[in-house]
């Protein structure tokens, strides 16, 4: 039987404890918000209570969106599903960002599949393109010169800057001089020759002949018929053939030209519409598409000088390595530039390494996302920075994780 006495202090014993549970309570609230998700508000209750912090959200969930879609079209999938991550933590309900959020995940997946793919199939890749490239040797030797250079530019097609292959194709040019000139079937069709020839042991002597008296007659032509002698009827045109087989590369290199332009990859657009022009120098479509293209891309390289002029002069080392890194991806040739970016990126590894420090203590810090901008600005200063790249690996990944949780 407890005493009035021994009934107070087991009740003043039980409010302490009651009092200590409420502490831990409160604690677990004030932090939970920012351990348990990188991008919840810990008052995400009244938050939403609140029209002007709400009208807020919406605005830069829409921003974030807006940044995810553009990452998105220039196929950085990591990055876009990060925004459209962060749209979703503002805005839960959007479904729009949500869609986009699975879209880019899917175009993610089968992106690193294709990496996969194609690195392993590597070896078979060179294997197929030397194929090509000594067929176009043999063919070039041949004096077969139009399905030599097109066996270089399927080797090419193959491998991209297979250097022997491209002075391959200068070569033949050079070489060819007019013989490569001749336009598409479909551009300028021939008239069929209305000479006839009967079917007689001397057939191939006649055509041979009258090959002969047509102009700008090449050794293609010759070879054609020596390998298809003339039985009887009329003569068809010799280079029928060769002519679908140049007709077939201009349209699927004008198609790889048009696709690379639309993207916004000027400098590979450019290099598909000179092709063309190595077979039909007066293409008018190439022409103008190779025009249009050359003009982007000098107004991309303009606002990439511009960019690095304005970090230099705010002082903004990270901004203007980044200006001076993308001014190379999109001007290679650029010597100066590209020994400037080299020479910046070796004398700022110590500021790399510092910053990279401070990604990884914000990472153990639970701030995933400013741990994240540090690596990043690491990597523009360097983008060779294998622990850097590594670190971001692992810091998108565990955001996406979070990600999911709260879908």
């Amino acid at each position: 039987m407890l005493t009035k006495k021994a009934f107070s202090v087991d009740n003043a014993g039980m409010n302490i404890r009651k009092a200590s549970f409420l502490t831990v309570l409160l604690v677990c609230a004030a932090y939970g918000g920012t351990v348990g998700n990188a991008w919840a508000s810990p008052n995400a209750e009244h938050d939403s209570e609140n029209p002007a912090l709400k009208m807020a959200n919406k605005n830069q969930a829409i921003q974030h969106f807006q940044l995810g879609k553009n990452l998105q079209q220039r196929k950085l999938y990591q990055g876009a599903i990060l925004e459209f991550g962060k749209a979703l933590a503002l805005d839960p309900g959007w479904e729009e960002a949500r869609l986009a959020l699975s879209w880019a995940k899917q175009d993610l997946a089968r992106n690193q599949q294709l990496e996969t793919k194609q690195a392993a199939s590597l070896p078979d890749l060179i294997k197929k393109a030397q194929s090509f490239y000594d067929r176009g040797r043999r063919l070039e030797a041949e004096e077969n010169l139009i399905d030599a250079a097109l066996a270089y530019k399927e080797a090419l097609a193959t491998l991209a800057g297979f250097p022997e292959a491209k002075l391959a194709l200068k070569r033949i040019q050079a070489k060819a001089g007019t013989s490569l000139e001749r336009p598409p079937v479909e551009n300028t069709p021939r008239e069929p020759l209305q000479n006839t020839v009967n079917a007689s042991s001397s057939s191939t002597e006649q055509a041979l002949n009258i090959l002969g008296n047509q102009p700008k007659t090449s050794k293609l032509a010759t070879d054609i018929v020596l390998s298809h002698p003339v039985k009887t009827g009329r003569v068809q045109p010799a280079a029928t053939a060769a002519d679908t087989k140049v007709s077939q590369a201009v349209q699927m290199h004008y198609l790889n030209g048009t696709q690379s332009y639309d993207s916004g990859d000027y400098a590979a657009a450019i290099a598909e519409f000179q092709l063309i022009l190595e077979f039909v120098p007066h293409h008018k479509g190439a022409l103008y598409k190779l025009e249009q293209a050359r003009k982007k891309r000098a107004e991309e390289i303009a606002v990439a000088e511009r960019k690095i002029e304005e970090a230099a002069a705010a002082g903004d080392t990270v901004g203007k390595l980044k200006a001076m890194h993308d001014m190379t991806v999109m001007d290679p040739d650029n010597r100066k530039i590209s020994e400037a970016w080299d020479l910046a990126r070796n004398q700022n590894q110590d500021l790399v390494e510092k910053l990279y420090r401070q990604g990884v203590d914000l990472y153990a810090r639970e701030n995933y996302t400013d741990a994240l901008k540090k690596w990043e600005m690491a990597l523009n200063l360097n983008p060779y920075h294998k622990k850097s790249t590594e670190s971001i690996k692992q810091v998108r990944e565990k955001l996406l994780r979070i990600s999911d949780q709260k879908q």
